[in-house]
């Protein structure tokens, strides 16, 4: 696989608080260290696989695109590989528009905690009820939100996000998310060799977007995961 990285550093930082997520009702903490994702255009529900940039999580708000596929307003989103090793419990439901759910549960693996939505495919987010969960701040930096993408069929195809306090850890975030859903693709696909061959870059969020000719947010409906349906 061709992992050579090129990346485009924007002048825009994004002020946020770096947050660690508690289960409220009995303390249990849930992920360290994540920061509130302010780039709604960059969430796309439709084939509901990844869909938060690694390191940053979602308040679900009424009216929200997120809603449609069932997340009550008030919950808390954030993704898989943020989740601290927590025990699981059995799944629920069956593959369908809104998939398998599984219990995350405490340490005593019998209280449910945060809820893990998954189908036929792949896990693509936790979910925390509302009024379960709390936030800790524990920093406050100009972290910063980039993406990567590979050109694919002459078309640039957005793989994965994530954010970071720095540029250090924003890579560690993004790269094996990026090498994931690569090759995720790649399996699934038609196409493997030509999809594991692709070069990944990378940018900041900002020049991304700008470097597709429009502002983000009229980019909304244009952005959309990597992994589709075959």
């Amino acid at each position: 696989m061709n992992l050579e990285f090129h990346h485009v550093t924007g002048s825009t930082s994004y002020p946020m608080p770096r947050c660690h997520i508690y289960h409220k009702p009995t303390g249990t903490l849930l992920a360290r260290d994540l920061y509130q994702h302010w780039h709604p255009w960059l969430l796309d529900m439709h084939d509901s696989h990844e869909v938060l940039p690694a390191g940053s999580f979602v308040k679900v708000k009424k009216n929200e695109r997120i809603t449609c596929k069932g997340e009550e307003p008030g919950s808390l989103m954030l993704g898989c590989e943020s989740l601290m090793p927590l025990p699981r419990g059995s799944w629920n439901g069956c593959c369908g528009p809104m998939g398998n759910h599984k219990n995350v549960l405490a340490p005593d693996e019998e209280t449910p905690v945060a809820w893990e939505t998954a189908d036929c495919h792949t896990p693509h987010f936790i979910r925390i009820n509302p009024d379960e969960w709390e936030l800790e701040q524990v920093g406050h930096e100009n972290g910063v939100c980039w993406v990567a993408w590979i050109v694919h069929q002459g078309e640039r195809q957005h793989l994965r996000a994530a954010y970071g306090r720095d540029e250090a850890e924003l890579i560690k975030r993004l790269t094996p998310a990026a090498e994931e859903r690569l090759e995720a693709e790649a399996r699934c696909g038609s196409q493997p060799g030509q999809i594991l061959n692709a070069k990944i870059e990378m940018a900041d969020v900002e020049d991304f977007a700008r470097s597709m000719g429009c502002h983000p947010n009229d980019f909304q409906a244009k952005v959309r995961w990597l992994f589709r349906k075959y």
